[in-house]
């Protein structure tokens, strides 16, 4: 019992004149109603800390699931969201989801929602492609025309950096920063990309294109000249 609301009496005596007067039944209600007040303030503030807490460990959860997709991304298990008709190996949902749903940070993520693994999975790969296209511009006028903007002798696509099947990533790297030096600003944005990793490096990723397509042009040349009697 709220003690702003208890009523205390006082009785009166011949011999004392400073008697306390009864409080009044509007008084009494408006004391009520601010007890009633009272509590109503503290039961919303407990239920915003708990909808805060839960939407912190909802958060850290979905957190934790994107570090999950990003660690698959790193381990080559995810490709980014991308229109290169050169790059078909776009990751889908449903190639991925079995090996996602087998991690421990998957179920509290999709008890959230059952859509909601796949939404923030499309969102990464998404995300990841936006940012990839537009390092993928900028890598392929190096590769394509090389240093100074223009094309080397020929004219031929890769005159400014050439990928065979021999070279490594280290060896395409050096050469896209060679095919930078014409510019200050280029040279930065060559070791931007080369040096981001969120969550793979863009370079890196252009270098896995290009290093499939001398692949298959090599399979394909090797093909052709043992269907032409080449081989003896």
């Amino acid at each position: 019992k709220d003690p702003r609301i208890q009523i205390t009496t006082t009785t009166s005596s011949p011999n004392n004149n400073n008697t306390t007067p009864p409080i009044s039944d509007s008084d009494k209600q408006l004391y009520f109603a601010d007890y009633v007040l009272h509590l109503q303030q503290a039961e919303d503030e407990k239920r915003r800390r708990i909808r805060d807490a839960r939407r912190r460990a909802e958060k850290a959860q979905r957190d934790a699931y994107r570090s999950l997709l990003r660690s698959l991304a790193v381990d080559g298990l995810i490709s980014p969201s991308t229109t290169s008709s050169t790059n078909t190996t776009t990751t889908r949902w449903r190639n991925i989801e079995e090996v996602v749903s087998a991690d421990d940070r998957f179920g509290p993520v999709a008890a959230q929602g059952g859509e909601v693994p796949r939404e923030i999975f499309e969102d990464f790969v998404e995300d990841w492609g936006d940012g990839y296209r537009r390092d993928r511009s900028f890598l392929c006028r190096l590769v394509m025309y090389g240093s100074g903007g223009k094309k080397n002798a020929g004219g031929s696509s890769g005159g400014g950096v050439k990928v065979t099947v021999d070279t490594t990533y280290e060896e395409f790297t050096k050469a896209l920063l060679e095919a930078a030096a014409y510019s200050p600003d280029a040279y930065s944005d060559a070791r931007r990309v080369i040096n981001r990793e969120e969550p793979v490096s863009s370079a890196k990723l252009y270098y896995n294109e290009l290093l499939l397509r001398a692949k298959e042009t090599a399979a394909a040349a090797a093909k052709s000249f043992l269907r032409g009697g080449g081989g003896g």
